[in-house]
């Protein structure tokens, strides 16, 4: 595997958000979902965006065809960011075939970004 560098064009470090459900925070999943909304577009405001995108557990769900935020995450990708969505946790709820952004990935790529990651964020 070749090693990717995760350097922006000014030589900071890039930033990484971790995704571990479909919903912004605990509690109410409403309130849970208008919070992604609203955090997902902002990441495609802020500058420097984000180089990577970390999605396991039931985040994958965030990935996969007809995902509510789909299209915010696609942005994000057309935008240079990096999605990367668990293999092992696509296998596990049955959704590879459905995945609409990002690509699969292992455990070892997971750990490498974000062993490099400069910041990293969990909503």
């Amino acid at each position: 595997m070749s090693e990717t560098n995760n350097l922006s064009e000014q030589g900071r470090q890039e930033w990484a958000v971790v995704f571990r459900s479909e919903h912004f925070g605990q509690g109410a999943e409403a309130l849970g979902n208008r919070l992604m909304d609203a955090f997902l577009h902002t990441l495609l405001e802020v500058s420097p965006r984000p180089g990577s995108l970390i999605f396991h557990n039931r985040g994958v769900f965030l990935t996969i065809k007809d995902a509510p935020f789909v299209e915010a995450l696609q942005e994000l990708e057309r935008h240079g960011a990096s999605i990367l969505v668990c293999g092992v946790c696509l296998d596990h709820y049955a959704l590879r075939h459905r995945l609409a952004v990002g690509r699969a990935c292992n455990m070892f790529e997971i750990v490498e970004v974000l062993a490099r990651a400069s910041k990293i964020f969990t909503p």
